[in-house]
């Protein structure tokens, strides 16, 4: 069910357009003497010519101000506030919609051709809210398969949240939805009390891009000689680890489960100063040994392990299965779990095993190497247990021995969320610092990954429409040479069976020589007004043309293609040239200013005119500045 057509009354600058986007089905509409004509679009380019689940790309193009954003923003308004029965009103406005074969129109805008519409097929309705509201409860069974995914990496301060079909990966959203994560909310002194917005932000995109690297088939542009690190929260920074965190009842479960939790809080208030190898020669500095950290990790991600499992589980499944001996053995000596359990018990106990299995692969197969803790004196506010426990609480994985350390990961990862939730006690990060390109990159597939993977979660989406507001901003001019065909591959490789329609928003001339101009909406502002205005594709052949014929199309750039600066250094040497009032010293030093320009045309067409104007001094004239120059150099030397 694409998205194939949108005419809208008044939002923001655009007043009563109509754009067609790119379809399956060749559709283009024309609204116009109250009447919506339906053309087949011959020049139609197949969205298989990308991949075989993309249905079609649309692009959106166009100067600042032209209306880009807001042409996505009533897209979605008028497409994603409706999710099986319920719908969401943001804001009324008159519109026309054609999603799929439905057709949705204001009731005070006339259709005057409705039956010839629904003989071709269409379903049509009209609405006084929103469209599609008369006939939503049919609607939604309808929308049931298909999900609405945005993309942007700008603070837009948007509204797209309340919006109950889209899932978001747009920067505001998630800076927002982030923080809510109760993960991040701390539990001890300053319960209650969230942490920094961007903090909650940049880990939880660490996560995403890190799951991107675990789960997806992703070529990246770049090499990634990276090491994966995995750190362990503890209960004060979780509150998924504490007993009272989950429950309606939160004095009844802590009543019920503090025998269970008390055993595991022995751990983590235990001594670990017999976890120190030595210390530094010159300073304070204290050495914590490997294989004491390997120990401490496992133990520790253990005892988490069965925090998150006892907080999830019914009580009634973890009577006669989960005692104090069961949890001594299971983290101290790594014994399974099921050794203890009735045959015929619950299932979901293997899931422990299994984790507990791959768990010792894991760690046997990670580096483990000394690591130092600082020396903090006794008025610090930091405690030295708090230093060391931060010192044994990671794990490094070589990504490029993590073909089977990804698999690994994945198996426990995936085990611990099948009853927990998705409730995670770790946070996982890359060893470095990405390059602001390479974090735009692989930030745009994770939160896409996030996205696309919530709403096959949620909804069972088969369906996809995607919305990319510059997909390519922060990538260097070959990645976005490429961004596209990255897209594609990234569709295609993990989404089998699912189908995508793209919109995309973009100001690059690399991503348009991908697309053929009848794919392409050209946008403008009148001149006068401001409004925005449609237009023509006047013949560009943007599919496979040379990126510097777009870029010399008055479209893109109305003034040249060279940067400003630079163009009034030029007009500023011709009129010097030129001018009467220019002594012969300064026009014998002019050369030097015309050679560093690049563009070999200019600085031709420069030095004649430099030497025609010297042609046109009196000789005497010329040699007297010769000797002053030649004067002034002896005097600096």
């Amino acid at each position: 069910m694409e998205v194939k057509f949108l005419w809208i009354e008044e939002y923001g600058n655009i007043k009563s357009t109509g754009f067609n986007f790119a379809n399956s089905d060749g559709n283009h509409f024309i609204y116009e003497n109250d009447s919506l004509i339906v053309h087949n679009n011959t020049g139609f380019f197949d969205g298989s010519n990308y991949a075989n689940n993309i249905s079609s790309i649309t692009a959106i193009c166009g100067k600042n101000g032209a209306g880009k954003s807001s042409l996505i923003e009533i897209v979605l308004a008028n497409t994603a506030h409706i999710d099986n029965s319920t719908y969401t009103q943001l804001f009324r406005m008159k519109s026309i919609i054609v999603l799929g074969n439905h057709i949705s129109y204001h009731e005070e805008l006339e259709l005057k051709n409705e039956e010839e519409l629904r003989s071709k097929g269409f379903i049509v309705n009209n609405y006084s809210h929103v469209p599609f509201e008369r006939g939503y409860r049919y609607m939604g069974e309808h929308v049931q398969d298909i999900a609405f995914i945005s993309y942007s990496n700008y603070l837009y301060n948007g509204f797209y949240y309340d919006l109950p079909n889209l899932f978001s990966a747009a920067i505001d959203d998630l800076v927002s939805n982030d923080l809510r994560n109760p993960r991040f909310y701390k539990t001890d002194e300053d319960k209650g009390i969230p942490t920094n917005v961007l903090s909650a932000f940049n880990q939880e995109d660490q996560n995403r891009i890190v799951d991107l690297i675990v789960d997806d088939n992703l070529i990246l542009p770049f090499e990634l000689n990276d090491n994966l690190i995995v750190k362990i929260d503890f209960s004060k920074n979780n509150r998924y680890l504490n007993y009272f965190s989950l429950a309606h009842e939160p004095k009844k479960r802590e009543a019920e489960l503090s025998g269970y939790f008390n055993v595991l809080d022995e751990w983590e208030k235990s001594d670990w100063s017999s976890l120190y190898k030595g210390q530094q020669e010159d300073n304070w500095d204290r050495i914590v040994g490997g294989e004491g950290i390997k120990r401490s990790f496992n133990i520790l991600f253990r005892a988490n392990i069965l925090r998150l499992f006892i907080n999830n589980v019914s009580l009634d499944k973890l009577v006669n299965v989960i005692n104090d001996e069961a949890i001594r053995k299971f983290i101290f000596t790594s014994e399974p779990i099921t050794t203890n359990i009735p045959k015929g018990f619950d299932p979901i106990y293997n899931e422990l095993d299994s984790i507990s299995q791959s768990l010792i692969e894991l760690i046997n197969n990670a580096q483990w190497e000394d690591r130092m803790v600082p020396y903090e004196p006794y008025n610090s506010p930091l405690r030295h247990s708090d230093m060391l426990y931060e010192a044994i609480n990671f794990l490094t994985i070589n990504v490029k021995e993590i073909i089977q350390a990804k698999s690994l990961w994945k198996s426990i990862r995936n085990s611990i969320f099948s009853f927990s939730g998705k409730r995670q006690f770790w946070s996982c990060s890359m060893s470095r610092n990405l390059s602001s390109g390479e974090k735009s990159f692989i930030s745009l597939f994770g939160r896409l990954k996030n996205a696309i993977d919530e709403a096959i979660e949620r909804k069972k989406a088969n369906y996809f429409v995607l919305f990319l507001d510059e997909p390519d901003v922060g990538f260097h001019p070959e990645w976005q040479r490429k961004s596209i065909s990255h897209i594609s591959t990234f569709i295609k490789d993990n989404y089998e069976g699912k189908k995508f329609q793209l919109i995309v928003t973009t100001h690059s001339p690399f991503i348009l020589s991908d697309i053929p101009e009848s794919n392409v909406i050209f946008l403008d502002k009148h001149p006068g007004t401001g409004d925005c205005i449609l237009r023509n594709s006047e013949g560009r052949n943007t599919f496979g043309a040379n990126i510097y014929e777009l870029l010399a199309d008055s479209f893109f750039l109305e003034n040249g293609f060279i940067g400003d600066v630079a163009q009034k250094f030029i007009e500023s040497l011709v009129d010097t040239i030129e001018s009467e009032e220019t002594s012969v010293e300064e026009i014998l030093t002019l050369q030097d200013k015309i050679d560093i320009i690049g563009e070999p045309i200019i600085k031709d067409r420069l030095t004649f005119l430099l030497n025609d104007r010297i042609g046109n001094e009196s000789k005497d004239d010329i040699i007297d500045a010769l000797r002053k120059e030649n004067t002034e150099l002896k005097k600096s030397q």
